[in-house]
């Protein structure tokens, strides 16, 4: 089960799919072009001339520790097929109402391909999740306050903010370490090392 979380949470780019799926996060609650009060909404855009993929989705809740079961959001469609040249709308509904706090949650695409719709032959492939955050945002304004603390070797630092706070670094000593890094609301992630800096937050 923890092999299957660390899968789902991580967004694989390296792959053969035909369809590009947009946008790459969700703010419900912020009016754009693909959310709302209550809703946001995925494109699934399959640019080939003659490949079929199957699409099913789910929403995890997003804890630090993980991903959890919830029905807090509901999905319409839960499973699409995409047809060649085609584009698909998933919409995500909350069943929630905003808080003070950030909420955070994770939509998870399983992708399979279909057969070739000209020669008619099956096409074997290793299912592909793509994994995407979905934020029902704060009622107030986000704000994001980092402290730190050493425990034994490692470093902790914890966000008392009311928002998630993103970077893709940090730096150990006076060397840059890539890596991205989400510590959600009122939640900890620890580090090993004692002489460690977050970079700055990114989007």
């Amino acid at each position: 089960m923890k092999k299957i979380i660390a899968i789902l949470l991580t967004t694989l780019a390296l792959t053969a799919q035909a369809t590009s799926i947009y946008p790459t996060k969700a703010n419900i609650g912020v009016k754009t072009k693909f959310s709302n009060e209550k809703i946001a909404t995925f494109v699934l855009d399959n640019q080939s001339k003659n490949v079929k993929e199957l699409y099913k989705a789910e929403i995890y809740k997003w804890t630090q520790d993980g991903l959890l079961p919830t029905t807090d959001l509901d999905i319409y469609p839960a499973v699409v097929v995409v047809q060649p040249g085609k584009v698909y709308s998933v919409k995500v509904v909350s069943n929630i109402e905003r808080t003070e706090v950030q909420q955070t949650y994770r939509i998870i695409f399983k992708y399979e391909t279909l057969k070739n719709t000209e020669n008619k032959e099956a096409v074997v492939s290793i299912p592909i999740y793509f994994s995407y955050p979905i934020f029902i945002e704060p009622t107030i304004s986000k704000t994001v306050n980092i402290e730190s603390s050493i425990i034994g070797s490692s470093t902790v630092f914890k966000n008392s903010g009311n928002a998630t706070f993103k970077t893709d670094s940090y730096i150990d000593g006076n060397k840059k370490i890539n890596k991205l890094i989400y510590i959600l609301p009122h939640s900890e992630f620890k580090l090993e090392g004692t002489n460690l800096k977050l970079s700055e937050q990114v989007e």
